[in-house]
């Protein structure tokens, strides 16, 4: 009996102690089962454990900016280019200012395929010219704002006056509208390349023709090229130039002058200038 009292009395003790230290039972546990080093003394420092750090949630967004095949995401905002007659045009708000002057009843003289595959034997450059841009605007991206612009001297036609959607309800009335033109009149080409660079917001403006500039406002190479890249200078938009089959009704002298406006133009914005035959 006295024995057991002594043992009730140390217990007692123990607890007492451990309740004005103000430890909890997991305290304590944790005590007994670490092995944790005691200071000799007072000024003794003591590296106590440190809990370890946990990310944040959402760490594996902010830190990884690449997906898991080594692509970056910010890439995935990118505008693919707009391809026209094969060439790669870097746009997301673009104007295609086109030819329907009489010329472009000119034959090809080779095959063609429309937007479907389907091959097109013997065609006019008229064919051409819409079969090139209903693929081109059906291969563009939907972020893509764009319109179109036919130039000749029966008319400049502006099929939206502002840039529109790429939606595909959109893209089939834009090549709808190309696909109604005949080929009329002499070549304005200036004034078409006016009538696109008008349209608010407009940054690109891909120029085809298949003649030398012959009327409107600035009826000569020498005149016309100057007032094109002017224009577009200061409105900041980029030209890229397509000269489609120049030497249909031209002797070379006079293809070449037109060949080489096309170049200075596309030179002078910034763009590149493309020879279709």
């Amino acid at each position: 009996m006295r024995l057991l009292a002594m043992v009730v009395a140390v217990a007692l003790v123990m607890v007492a102690g451990i309740l004005i230290a103000g430890l909890t039972g997991a305290q304590v546990s944790s005590a007994i089962a670490q092995d944790v080093y005691k200071p000799a003394n007072a000024d003794e420092k003591v590296d106590l454990p440190v809990p370890k750090p946990t990310r944040p949630t959402g760490w594996e967004d902010a830190d990884n900016d690449e997906d898991e095949n080594g692509d970056d995401d910010d890439d995935d905002d990118e505008t693919p280019p707009i391809e026209f007659f094969d060439e790669e045009v870097e746009a997301d708000k673009v104007v295609f200012v086109m030819d329907y002057t009489g010329s472009m009843s000119g034959r090809v003289g080779h095959p063609i395929t429309d937007e479907n595959g389907r091959t097109i034997n013997n065609p006019t450059k008229m064919d051409h010219i819409k079969a090139e841009f209903a693929k081109a605007v059906l291969g563009m991206s939907d972020n893509v704002k764009f319109s179109a612009v036919m130039f000749a001297s029966r008319g400049i036609r502006v099929w939206k006056r502002q840039l529109m959607d790429a939606t595909p309800q959109n893209k089939s009335a834009a090549i709808a509208w190309v696909r109604s033109f005949r080929p009329s009149g002499c070549t304005p080409i200036y004034d078409g390349f006016e009538a696109g660079a008008n349209i608010p917001g407009t940054e690109t403006i891909i120029l085809h023709t298949d003649g030398v500039v012959n009327s409107g406002k600035y009826p000569n190479p020498s005149s016309c090229g100057p007032a094109i890249i002017n224009l577009a200078k200061s409105k900041g938009i980029t030209v890229y130039t397509f000269g489609h089959c120049l030497a249909t009704y031209y002797g070379s002298s006079t293809s070449n002058r037109g060949r080489q406006m096309l170049k200075q133009i596309a030179q002078g914005t910034g763009g590149t200038y493309t020879e279709v035959n």
